[in-house]
């Protein structure tokens, strides 16, 4: 059995619907609203169930919003959800984690219309998606959202819009996966610095399971490097590494791994030095010089063949 119940009320007002009707490029942006709303949700059921990889196979689909008509008033549009219960089954009036996203969306529009920061509730990927949200409005024409249960509408306009859009944090966070050279450590803070190939030096935080292998790695670091992986920040402009957030494996390279890094490995400066000799001077090595090297330096007496 279909139940239905209000989920919010958009009512688009100025100007444009006057007439109390919608072009049909309005409804982008309940296409907008629905995407955010969507996105909303699934963050705060991943909050709710941190044990779980995966939403519940259909979940998306379970999650019905329509609306019947469009009301006088500029043009309000009331969206109900339609949620299918078992038969028997009383409808449900608890809220669920779409009903708590339209809320908590309304709430940030009420703090962005403040200028106040983003509230701690608002999961921070789905902020950029505010800037398909209210595209076609303009400085005359607005947009207003009520809640079920809200006592009063929380104004959407470009300014707000503008407002939540500059929320949007200028970092991402992604793996890492890099070799590089240690070139500091703070043990009492478990803080590093690793400079890459291209000389960049990038803190990090390391767990103190991994205390000896940075400090290995700092001591040897003329002649060793060390693969990172795990989470880093990225600079969302530029991509470059700013900070790695957390490590989950440390681990010594292999030479050729870190001679591409762009500094040369202990061979390939033992091959500069041996070329830069001139061969006659290699020929007055003595020829037993690898099994009597002591006699040769220090008069050690050779040994016996």
């Amino acid at each position: 059995m279909k139940h239905q119940k209000d989920l919010t009320t958009l009512t688009f007002t100025g100007p444009r619907f006057e007439d109390h009707g919608l072009e049909l490029g309005d409804l982008a942006e309940l296409l907008a609203y629905k995407k955010i709303l969507m996105e909303t949700a699934r963050e705060l059921w991943r909050r709710d169930h941190p044990d779980r990889k995966y939403l519940p196979r259909g979940w998306e689909e379970s999650v019905a919003i329509k609306f019947y008509a469009i009301n006088e008033g500029s043009a309000g549009i009331v969206l109900k959800r339609e949620i299918e219960l078992p038969n028997g089954d009383l409808p449900l009036e608890s809220e669920d984690e779409v009903d708590k996203a339209a809320k908590i969306l309304e709430a940030s529009m009420e703090l962005a219309g403040l200028q106040q920061p983003p509230p701690e509730a608002l999961p921070k990927n789905v902020i950029p998606l505010f800037e398909e949200f209210g595209k076609t409005l303009d400085e005359k024409n607005y947009l207003t959202l009520q809640a079920k249960g809200r006592a009063t509408p929380v104004l959407y306009n470009q300014r707000i819009r503008n407002h939540l859009v500059s929320w949007v944090d200028r970092t991402y966070e992604d793996m890492v996966d890099f070799t590089g050279e240690v070139r500091a450590a703070d043990l009492d803070n478990c803080n590093f610095t690793i400079r890459l190939g291209d000389g960049a030096k990038v803190p990090g935080r390391f767990e103190p399971s991994q205390e000896s292998q940075l400090t290995e790695a700092l001591r040897e670091h003329a002649t060793r490097r060390i693969t990172i992986k795990g989470k880093g920040e990225f600079l969302r402009d530029s991509g470059k590494l700013r900070k790695i957030l957390s490590v989950t494996s440390v681990s010594f390279a292999n030479e050729p791994e870190y001679i591409a890094s762009g500094e040369p490995g202990i061979l390939d400066l033992i091959q500069e030095i041996t070329a830069a000799v001139p061969k006659k001077e290699w020929q007055k090595l003595p020829k037993d010089l690898a099994r009597n090297f002591k006699n040769h330096l220090y008069g050690v007496p050779k040994e016996r063949e």
